[in-house]
């Protein structure tokens, strides 16, 4: 404790505390590092600083608060024996001059800030320490005004042995109440200073406004702001961070394709087959198709011959326009993920790669079929389809039929001289009839009146009466007054009309091998020529005399006397009167006008309806007048009636009338020639007319046209109100009244939810997305375990949430979880843990059977896991094996890299001590140090404590 008397005229006496490092005579107790309170009595927490918790986070190290320090320990594995270790408290001896603090198997002593251990291992020489073995051979005061880290002073630094005082050294300067800072004697004049955490001093002569500690000046507002501690920018994150409330006071985070480290900072890429935020979702590669997944938005790199998202389409390399170049003679062929080039059908690879066409009578896939066609029938075997070309002689899938020459005609014999004989693998030409083989072996016709085969038989013709004897047959072809099979009949030139006699004037008179010519009914002239009758005389020799009517004819016809009359008489004499009306030779110009017969003649007369003016022109029949010269009376009801036919006297009744006078009425309805609209009017029949009324769902408007209901009324005369729900209804039905509901709608009155979701009518297209019936309507919402986003689309939960819009919190332990399931909530446990949350450890050393440990050791469980920890009287030994105990010096190592055994460092002017305590010295400058009890062989194979540097 200290005491000593501060401020003004040292009224005031020092009561420090345990953690104190001096009193100064300005502001009171001056407090070591890890201590706080005006009297230097309250420990900080360092455990729970944000660079502490870094740092044992960085190391794997479990940090540990004690009074004024820390430590970060890595805990060994210390075989021991069972009941005999138990740790003594050396500090309740007081074995330090100022601050004692014990630890498993040993103690250490804390001097104040400016004061080093000696080599008894008191604080500026005090006291010796009791102690097991070691001490630090170092007595130096400590300069803190030669340190930049405690130099507080404002103007004068003066240094004290274990402490420094400030000082003003400038004129016109004093202390200021903090014990650094020289505050100007002359007081603000005009303050505008903030006086809230701060205030105004005179700082060379001018007002200077300052803050207290902790805060900082804010001269656009003139204020003093707080000072508030950036965590991210202390928690040097790779990426991204957060501040939170729980420590260590910040998160960072990782971006999409990264996961954070087991340090809390860095982050690595997501292992193969995840990608994402936190590397949750799982890549949908064809593994075998893919280079890489993307590990940021799980994208696909496909391998040659791939494609698609989730590169599982073959490229059809053979189907690109620019298709991959074959060698001649082969074809591309598609495969998975590359090609093939394949020779073509009747084509071999040879060595150098290139396609040649099949040889040695074989054909097809890589010729790999022999032909079967008969060698000496054929010419050639296809190379492709293994199709025998055959020599002309032979024909058949293998050129073993004989080809019938005669029949194909594909022989050369003479078409007119031979005929073809057939034989195998070829044919003869024999002669036909009417000919024979002469000596160079071609076939001449017959000659010397032979004909038949080979000319071996003798013609039988009359040869006087005959042109030629046919060399085939042997028939006689006779001369023109012969016939008969040898020519020897007469023929009658008269009879087959083959004479030259003059059919008009001549007769033909037939004689043996010729025929003569004597005249018709007509006289032979002075040279022999018939000559035609005269003088109304006709006959065989102009004697009979023509029987005519005179007046009548025109001609008498001199070999027949036939009579040729003038053009109104007929008969044989020309004595019967034609009729010119019947045989269509009159001439009645006038259109109206009619063909009447008289003897020798006709009259033209006016037809029924017309009658003859004046001028002999005949005009139609007026004042109801019809028939033949006008002179009947039509009968019609002229009232009905529109015109009365001037020929039949036919009444043509006006519209609404018919019968045979115009007399009945015509129901306009029932023939449909009325005019009313089919769609909106029905017809009323009317003597003489008919109304159109209108039809239900329609009426009236003030020009009397039927308009369609409005106003949601409908039948009637649009009499009746719909009775549609007006907020849910399309239409209402102008006739009937019945509603057409919007599609959200149904029902008589359209007054019942149609349920979109039950009928399937809905379009919810996300495939997260479900439907949720609403009143007219639905909603397309998440399912379990998918919020949407910004843009809409249904994202899973994220890390942490679950459920219906992921508004539930997962409770599974994170530390020990694989995943929670964002749908349900679902804990999977990470190895060695199970439950529903995963908080409870498997006890893997209690199951059958149990993890097999090395020999000479056991199963111990541990939280998640297990350990094999040596039975007592071993030790783990690099290899992983357990052996039995040696007596094993007790060393200390430092830094990884000096060890010094026991024997060492019992004697502290040797070498090795020294060198230690200079090692400590240098690397660590610390006030600190560490002394270990001698345990008895056995107790502690090893001890190694990892030191924190401050």
């Amino acid at each position: 404790m200290w005491y000593r008397n501060i401020r003004e005229n040292c009224a005031n006496n020092c009561a420090c505390g345990l953690g104190a490092d001096s009193c100064d005579g300005v502001s009171g107790c001056v407090c070591n590092y890890g201590w706080i309170g005006s009297r230097c009595d309250q420990d900080v927490d360092e455990c729970q600083t944000l660079s502490v918790v870094q740092e044992c986070q960085n190391k794997n190290a479990k940090c540990i608060n004690f009074p004024g320090n820390y430590s970060s320990t890595v805990r060994l594995a210390i075989n021991r024996i069972p009941a005999i270790c138990a740790d003594t408290d050396e500090c309740l001896d007081f074995p330090c001059s100022q601050t004692c603090e014990n630890f498993p198997g040993g103690y250490r002593c804390l001097c104040n800030r400016g004061f080093t251990l000696d080599n008894e291992g008191n604080c500026k020489g005090t006291t010796n320490l009791r102690r097991s073995f070691g001490a630090f051979s170092v007595v130096a005061d400590e300069d803190e005004c030669a340190l930049p880290t405690t130099n507080r002073c404002q103007q004068q630094c003066i240094n004290t042995i274990g402490s420094y005082f400030c000082h003003c050294n400038q004129s016109g300067y004093e202390l200021d109440n903090d014990g650094f800072s020289c505050t100007a004697r002359v007081k603000c004049g005009n303050n505008t200073c903030p006086s809230l955490n701060g205030g105004c001093s005179v700082v060379n002569g001018t007002d200077t406004c300052f803050c207290n500690s902790g805060y900082y000046y804010n001269q656009t507002i003139n204020n003093c702001t707080q000072q508030v501690l950036n965590w991210c920018q202390l928690a040097d994150c790779q990426y991204n961070c957060s501040e939170i409330q729980e420590l260590p006071r910040f998160q960072c985070q990782c971006p999409d394709g990264y996961l954070l480290n087991d340090d809390k900072k860095t982050c690595r890429m997501c292992a193969a087959g995840n990608y994402g935020q936190n590397c949750s979702s799982n890549c949908t590669c064809d593994a075998q198709n893919t280079v890489n997944c993307s590990n940021v938005d799980g994208t696909c790199t496909c391998k040659t011959g791939w494609n698609g998202t989730n590169c599982d389409i073959d490229i059809d390399e053979c189907a690109q326009s620019l298709p991959t170049s074959c060698v001649a003679n082969s074809t591309c062929s598609n495969t998975n993920g590359s090609y093939l080039c394949v020779c073509n059908t009747g084509y071999q690879k040879l060595t150098d790669g290139n396609c040649t066409e099949c040889t040695n009578n074989t054909y097809g896939q890589n010729c790999s079929h022999q032909c079967q066609c008969n060698l000496d029938n054929t010419v050639s075997c296809d190379h492709v389809s293994g199709n025998c070309t055959c020599k002309l002689e032979w024909e058949g899938a293998t050129c073993d039929t004989d080809i019938d020459e005669c029949v194909t005609n594909t022989h050369n014999c003479s078409e007119q001289k031979e005929i073809c004989n057939n034989t195998v693998g070829g044919y003869d030409c024999t002669c036909k009839d009417g000919y024979h083989k002469d000596s160079y072996g071609i076939c001449e016709q017959c000659a010397n009146n032979t004909f038949g085969t080979n000319c071996s038989h003798q013609c039988q013709c009359n040869f006087t009466n005959t042109d030629s004897c046919d060399h085939v047959s042997g028939n006689c072809t006779c001369k023109l007054e012969w016939e008969g099979p040898t020519c020897e009949t007469d023929i009658d030139e008269c009879v087959t009309n083959t004479h030259n006699c003059s059919e008009q004037k001549e007769i033909c008179n037939n004689t043996v091998g010729g025929y003569d010519c004597t005249c018709k009914w007509l006289s032979q002239g002075f040279y022999g020529i018939c000559e035609q009758c005269t003088n109304n005389t006709y006959g065989q020799n102009c004697s009979h005399q023509c029987q005519c009517n005179l007046d009548n004819f025109v001609s008498c016809d001199h070999v027949s006397g036939n009579c040729t009359c003038k053009l109104e008489w007929e008969g044989p004499t020309c004595e019967t009167d034609i009729d010119e009306c019947t045989t269509n030779t009159y001439n009645c110009s006038d259109p109206h006008e009619t063909c009447n017969n008289t003897v020798g003649g006709y009259d033209c007369l006016c037809v029924d309806g017309y009658q003859k003016d004046s001028s002999g022109i005949c005009e139609q029949c007026a004042n109801n007048t019809f028939g033949t010269n006008c002179s009947h009376q039509c009968q019609c009801n002229f009232t009905n009636t529109d015109s009365c036919d001037h020929v039949s006297g036919n009444c043509t009744c006006k519209l609404e009338w018919e019968g045979p006078t115009c007399d009945t009425d015509i129901d306009e309805c029932v023939t449909n020639t009325h005019n009313c609209s089919e769609q909106k009017e029905i017809c009323n029949n009317t003597v003489g007319g008919f109304d159109c009324t209108c039809k239900d769902g329609y009426h009236k408007d003030s020009y009397g046209i039927c308009e369609q209901c409005t106003n949601n009324t409908y039948g009637q005369n649009c009499s009746h109100q719909c009775q549609c729900n007006l907020d849910n209804f399309v239409s209402c039905d102008h006739v009937s009244g019945n509603c057409t509901c919007n599609i959200k709608w149904e029902g008589p009155t359209c007054e019942t939810d149609i349920d979109e979701c039950t009928t399937n009518t809905y379009n919810c297209s996300d495939p997260h997305e479900t439907c949720n019936n609403t009143v007219g309507g639905y909603d397309c919402i998440c399912v379990d375990g998918y919020q949407k986003d910004s843009s809409g689309i249904c994202k899973p939960c994220a890390s942490g949430n679950f459920g219906t819009n992921c508004s539930s919190d997962c409770t599974c332990a994170a530390e020990n979880t694989v995943n929670c399931s964002n749908v349900d909530g679902t804990c999977t446990c990470k190895s060695g843990w199970n439950g529903a949350n995963c908080d409870q450890d498997i006890d893997e050393c209690g199951q059958s059977p149990p993890p097999s440990c090395v020999a000479n050791s056991t199963c111990s469980n541990t939280d998640g896991s297990y350990m094999c920890v040596c039975n007592p009287g071993f030790q783990l030994l690099p290899d992983e094996t357990c052996t039995e105990l040696a007596q094993i010096p007790l060393a200390l190592t430092l830094n990884g890299s000096l060890r010094y055994s026991e024997e060492e460092l019992e004697n502290k002017s040797s070498d090795a001590f020294q060198n230690m305590s200079a090692e400590i010295i240098r690397e660590y400058k610390l006030t600190v140090f560490y002394l270990f009890s001698s345990l008895d062989s056995g107790d502690v194979s090893a001890f190694t404590y990892p030191v924190c540097r401050i």
